[in-house]
């Protein structure tokens, strides 16, 4: 099993709940940064961009009472330069789990072919990221 070691940003989501769906504490278009990270709210889900990497959640994301989730998503590894037409980067399935407190958000997740863990990142509500993109 490999590990990516990516700079720590924690998805904190406290202050959200799951009630049917309905997301209470964020907003769509709503955005958390971080140090190698940033989460943009979608109606249906977030989508993601890490230093050498993008992401999607691709399910709303629901919180339970203590402000933690577990959604379903896609994980696809940047390549450094340009991107062949005929050779574009493969998304691979995810699973993105965290908490939210406050304004800080803690994210991890998983790759569901072989295991290895991403994260996990701090991020906080409103913050500018800090990507350092792969060359």
């Amino acid at each position: 099993m490999r590990e990516i070691l990516l700079p720590a940003v924690v998805i904190g989501l406290a202050g959200l709940a799951g009630c049917s769906g309905t997301i209470i504490g964020i907003s769509t278009g709503e955005s958390f940064g971080g140090l190698g990270v940033l989460l943009v709210v979608r109606e249906a889900g977030a989508d993601l961009d890490f230093d050498c990497a993008t992401g999607r959640i691709e399910e709303p994301m629901t919180f339970s009472a203590d402000g933690t989730f577990d959604v379903d998503g896609t994980f696809t590894p940047g390549t450094g330069g340009p991107v062949r037409e005929d050779d574009p980067p493969i998304p691979e399935a995810a699973r993105y789990m965290g908490v939210l407190r406050g304004d800080r958000l803690t994210l991890s997740a998983i790759l569901v072919e072989d295991g290895t863990t991403i994260g996990p990142y701090e991020l906080r509500r409103g913050e500018q990221p800090l990507l350092r993109r792969c060359l």
